[in-house]
């Protein structure tokens, strides 16, 4: 039992350990899709201030003759254009820190710049994306046996605007056909994805970090575990040794403390109990009340710790007459025992009858009182029938007596049957 409740505590333990290593791993991914969230918000702030503030002042000041036309390559007029260039700057700053480094793609099936073309598990992406018509994706991938979140969203769909690039070659800026050529990253329609917005950003510093965590919190959940169950099982071994007290306390109530047999308050609660059992079971039930024959002359004669190693074998004698689960065996006080049984074939009470009686008187017990010259017993016998009408406790034991009274009155060391 302590090796199961043992077992069960350390299964706890690790499911606990486990929910809470797992959870943390889904907190560091989440945190980690926030942070790329955040970078995606602060590019499309980027691009807004482009379209918003840089390129209307660029075409104000070449309007009023301040500017040349080809004073500004297009490109940095590129909201997109600037957003990857800052990543081309953050990442080598980054490895001077000695910080695993984010990195950061336009990936399309159709670039214009060659570098922004999807590897074919981007375009796995991209496709898939666009068929469940999903926002965004993410999962943990390992390259080179290292932990990085893959990231991706869709950059956005194409607009009238974007068309001026995007649309038919001979609309777009002459730079950027003389910078790419006319091959690709056109003929896109309004509405259409361009791209992806790809992020790849490390795990394995903060993995590393989740594991020393959650080692240490093992630890320590670990020693409150073992305090916990060595606490648990002094507790539990307390309560049985106070239930054991307990109960040979109830014991001790319930025995005769001289023969060691139940006593008369065990008697009356057993009796009707056995009564309904035995009545439940189709059985009769058997009541023997008996006491030792001329025991007063007895005691008399040998001393009183002569009368009490007597009782006890008289005790010892109905035990071994007695002896199966249903049968009980009782001393109801002074020189009085009363025996409950029960069966299934009448005729098997006559049987036990002689058997009690011969059993007492061959043990031999010297009684220079009796006219038996053996210490002898006499029995009162009350049988409830199933089928019969409902009988009183006090009805059994009183019809036992007049039994006995009958027994004694025929010459001792007989049996009567109580008959109504």
């Amino acid at each position: 039992m302590k090796s199961i409740r043992f077992f069960f505590m350390f299964l706890v333990y690790v499911i606990v350990i486990s929910i809470y290593y797992f959870q943390s791993q889904r907190t560091l991914i989440h945190s980690t899709e926030q942070r790329i969230e955040q970078t995606l918000v602060n590019h499309q702030a980027l691009r807004k201030i482009v379209r918003k503030h840089y390129i209307p002042e660029i075409k104000r000041l070449k309007d009023e003759g301040l500017l040349s036309p080809g004073y500004t390559d297009p490109m940095f007029s590129s909201g997109t254009f600037l957003t990857q260039k800052l990543h081309d700057y953050t990442i080598p700053m980054q490895l001077e820190r000695s910080k695993e480094t984010t990195h950061f793609k336009y990936a399309s099936l159709n670039p214009i710049n060659p570098t922004n073309q999807a590897s074919a598990y981007e375009e796995n992406i991209f496709n898939e994306m666009v068929l469940n018509k999903a926002e965004k994706f993410s999962t943990v991938i390992e390259e080179n046996d290292k932990p990085y979140l893959f990231y991706a969203t869709f950059f956005g769909k194409m607009q009238k605007r974007c068309l001026q690039c995007h649309g038919d070659p001979k609309d777009a800026p002459a730079i950027q056909i003389e910078r790419y050529g006319s091959q690709s990253g056109y003929h896109f329609k309004e509405g259409d994805h361009s791209s992806l917005v790809v992020l790849r950003a490390p795990l394995e510093a903060n993995y590393t970090k989740v594991k020393q965590d959650m080692l240490i919190i093992a630890l320590v959940i670990f020693v409150i575990f073992l305090f916990l169950y060595t606490v648990s099982e002094w507790s539990i071994s307390r309560l049985k040794h106070q239930r054991k007290k307990i109960d040979e306390t109830k014991s001790m109530l319930n025995r005769d403390p001289l023969t060691g047999l139940l006593n008369r308050r065990k008697f009356e609660k057993t009796l009707k109990k056995e009564m309904n059992r035995a009545k439940r079971d189709n059985k009769y039930l058997v009541f023997f009340f008996l006491d030792i024959d001329y025991f007063k002359q007895y005691n008399d004669t040998y001393g009183h710790l002569k009368g009490d190693q007597t009782l006890k074998d008289v005790a010892e004698t109905l035990q071994e007459c007695f002896s199966r689960s249903h049968e009980s065996v009782y001393r109801l006080g002074g020189e009085e025992f009363g025996i409950i049984s029960s069966t299934s074939n009448i005729e098997d009470v006559t049987s036990w009858s002689r058997n009690v009686l011969h059993s007492v008187e061959s043990r031999h017990i010297e009684h220079s009182k009796s006219p038996h010259k053996w210490v002898t017993v006499s029995l009162g016998i009350y049988i409830v029938h199933p089928d019969g009408e409902k009988v009183e406790v006090r009805d059994i034991i009183k019809g036992a007596d007049e039994a006995l009274y009958t027994a004694k009155s025929n010459g001792r060391n007989k049996a009567s049957l109580y008959k109504d």
